[in-house]
């Protein structure tokens, strides 16, 4: 007997069917065998311990888990993009070491951000310089570090102090869309002698709160900084732009806030430096005047023919005993570079007692824009190149 193998239409169709929903539930398991969907840790807390402390209650890594790589990535459990992070508790270092390295990044418009439980500290007797600081991003975007409630500082690195050491709080390198606010950052070299001309220093690099290099679109912002040779360091890369350093509050350092670079790049463009309040530096004052050179604010081609375009200089406050040693209060030297600037609605306050004037005027230029400024000398007699409270070298623009 030959069977027949003819199918009604309706038959038909429901094998047809049935053949299209198995065929899409298997592209769907492809997909997710694939690594396509994830469950991406959302939330993290990290305690010296890795046992609950303050706020921190939920998913808690030690130091040593943030920085091991394999916990990082895109992936089910992993650190990665719009990932929140509490950081919670004392954390102690050990003299020239760090603690907290980013193994990776977010993505633009959903970063990484990291903040600090009330009573947050970051304690060593010196942390280490640049790839050593207390918390570093190297290599990787979109992160931000929000230091409110948080203290990084060194307790043994300074005039008289068991270590005068390089140190860095918080190193940023090579990377777009960080930002770095409200820290509070501290005696990482604490220069309390006269006689002591050399500072916290390491193969000639001195410490720096917060030191930074070829970035783009970063901002440093918020931010209490006192007792450290310069508060704030950026060292300009050839590709940098969109730079803003504003709304922190300095006092008792070397350099306040300090931008340049070496070498023959057109960079930094776009950088800002605006409404900072900086004070006091008479602290770094030295018995040898050379020794440390103060400036509140300076931009700067160190050698070789570089350019850096039209940094914005507006609207900061800078104020009381700047010392003895202060080159000026605004500081723009460019050597054999290329630097024009554009001050503006800033405020000189010379009115404190004792009275020191800057040895080269209270704003000293190259060429570029200056208007609108207003400057206490209170009375001084400047000795400075010129004589004046604005020392000009070369094409220089001066509106009211």
């Amino acid at each position: 007997m030959i069977r027949s193998h003819n199918l009604s239409e309706k038959e038909r169709s429901r094998r047809i069917a049935r053949a299209v929903v198995s065929a899409v539930a298997g592209m769907f398991m492809v997909l997710a065998t694939a690594g396509q969907c994830y469950a991406q840790l959302a939330n993290l807390q990290i305690t010296p311990t890795g046992a609950p402390t303050g706020a921190c209650s939920g998913t808690i890594f030690t130091p040593a888990q943030f920085n091991n790589s394999s916990n990082w990535g895109n992936a089910t459990g992993k650190i990665g993009n719009g990932t929140q992070i509490l950081v919670c508790g004392t954390f102690t270092g050990g003299a020239g070491t760090g603690e907290l390295t980013f193994q990776g990044g977010g993505a633009s418009g959903n970063p990484i951000v990291m903040s600090c439980d009330t009573g947050t500290n970051f304690t060593a007797p010196y942390w280490g310089y640049s790839g050593n600081a207390a918390i570093v991003v190297n290599g990787f975007n979109y992160i931000t570090l929000n230091g409110a409630g948080c203290t990084i500082q060194n307790t043994q690195n300074g005039s008289g102090l068991a270590h005068a050491a390089a140190s860095t709080g918080i190193y940023v390198n090579n990377t777009t869309g960080v930002t770095v606010e409200n820290f509070t950052i501290e005696n990482l070299c604490q220069h309390t002698s006269f006689a002591d001309t050399v500072g916290c220093q390491t193969s000639s690099v001195w410490d720096a709160s917060i030191l930074a290099s070829s970035n783009s679109n970063f901002t440093v912002q918020g931010n209490t900084i006192s007792n450290t040779n310069t508060a704030i360091e950026y060292a300009c890369g050839s590709s940098d732009a969109n730079l803003t350093f504003t709304q922190n509050t300095i006092t008792s350092v070397n350099w306040g806030v300090a931008v340049g670079l070496n070498g023959s790049a057109t960079a930094c463009a776009n950088a800002v430096i605006s409404d900072n309040n900086i004070s006091n530096l008479v602290t770094w004052d030295s018995s040898v005047p050379t020794a440390f050179h103060h400036d509140p604010i300076i931009v700067y081609v160190g050698s070789g023919t570089a350019t850096i375009p039209s940094p914005l200089i507006n609207a900061n406050k800078i104020h009381g005993d700047n010392g003895l040693d202060a080159t000026a209060w605004i500081f723009v030297q460019q050597n054999t570079g290329t630097i024009v600037p554009i001050i503006t609605n800033n405020l000189l306050d010379n009115s404190a007692t004792p009275l020191h004037a800057p040895n080269d005027g209270f704003i000293y230029i190259p060429s570029g824009d200056v208007y609108s400024n207003t400057i206490f000398c209170n009375n001084l007699t400047l000795t400075g190149i010129a004589g004046s409270a604005i020392q000009r070298i070369g094409k220089s623009k001066f509106r009211a």
